[in-house]
């Protein structure tokens, strides 16, 4: 469906031509490296390595703004007018940053995360930062990309950036000793958003219809459905990955079912939660997962 956004986009786009004549002689006189992020996480990743040495502003800063439905305004657009570097992650999960990028002069440096670092095409899963490596990579491009503009800074940035990897390896350790202690490998989901980090430990999705269905806000069809009840009610999946942040009658139904038949729930989220960095996100959702299969050992 489309969206009615606050301004029209031809009417942004030439706020942002109007926008970029004007902030050119700032950003030439300015030090600083200047970022702007749609989604939260990718910003995390720029400002561990920028520190103070630039400046990153993140669109989607709360974990109850939805993606899908923001609505850009002439704020979003002085803000891209304004950037050097603008992270976005693509596969239409912001897609109003793509009709906005059209206005974007050739010095503006764009990643699409989903295509530049994931490597995805069109009509691939668009939740890309639960790929395993996406953070990784995508920070190793920004200590890159950060050092070709301020050359100065390079040994700098690359510091951070490897003291943030550190970090995001926990991850990448926690998800290798899950894949060895997993006694099933068939699991169900109600969208699929926890898909990339399934796939990584050796895990199943039975159910990939019904969660596109779900994710698209349709109804699955009584088949789908009933198919889904049956494999939950005979245990044939290990657990249920529920996406916390979604409900509908549907979801509660299966949900009850899998209470029902004592199959685990796991709850995870799309959008990173208050007070959280990735890492530590990741992490909880895991930890989660470890315990419910230290339930089914």
């Amino acid at each position: 469906m489309k969206k009615h956004y606050y301004l029209t986009i031809g009417a942004l786009l030439l706020l942002l031509m109007t926008l970029l004549g004007t902030t050119q002689t700032v950003q030439a006189s300015s030090q600083k490296i200047q970022v702007v992020t749609s989604l939260d996480f990718y910003g995390e990743a720029a400002k561990a390595v920028l520190k103070n040495k630039g400046s990153v502003k993140v669109i989607i800063n709360k974990p109850s703004m939805d993606p899908h439905d923001f609505e850009p305004t002439t704020k979003t657009a002085k803000q891209i007018a304004k950037a050097d570097f603008i992270i976005y992650n693509g596969l239409g999960y912001d897609g109003w940053m793509d009709s906005l990028l059209k206005a974007t002069s050739d010095q503006k440096t764009t990643i699409n995360v989903a295509k530049d670092i994931a490597k995805r095409k069109d009509g691939a899963n668009e939740h890309v930062w639960y790929r395993p490596n996406t953070m990784i990579k995508l920070t190793e491009k920004l200590v890159k990309d950060f050092s070709k503009q301020s050359p100065k800074n390079a040994k700098f940035y690359k510091k951070n950036g490897q003291a943030y990897i550190t970090k995001l390896k926990k991850v990448d350790k926690k998800l290798a000793t899950l894949k060895a202690n997993k006694t099933k490998s068939k699991v169900a989901v109600t969208e699929p958003v926890f898909n990339y980090m399934l796939a990584q430990m050796g895990y199943q999705v039975v159910d990939p219809e019904f969660a596109q269905a779900i994710e698209e806000g349709t109804d699955p069809t009584p088949k789908i459905l009933n198919q889904l009840q049956e494999d939950i009610a005979k245990k044939k999946v290990e657990f249920l990955v529920v996406n916390r942040q979604t409900d509908s009658k549907i979801v509660t139904t299966i949900k009850e079912t899998a209470k029902q038949y004592d199959v685990p729930l796991l709850y995870v989220t799309e959008t990173l939660p208050a007070n959280k960095t990735y890492t530590t996100w990741m992490l909880s959702q895991l930890k989660a997962l470890d315990k419910i299969q230290q339930k089914a050992a």
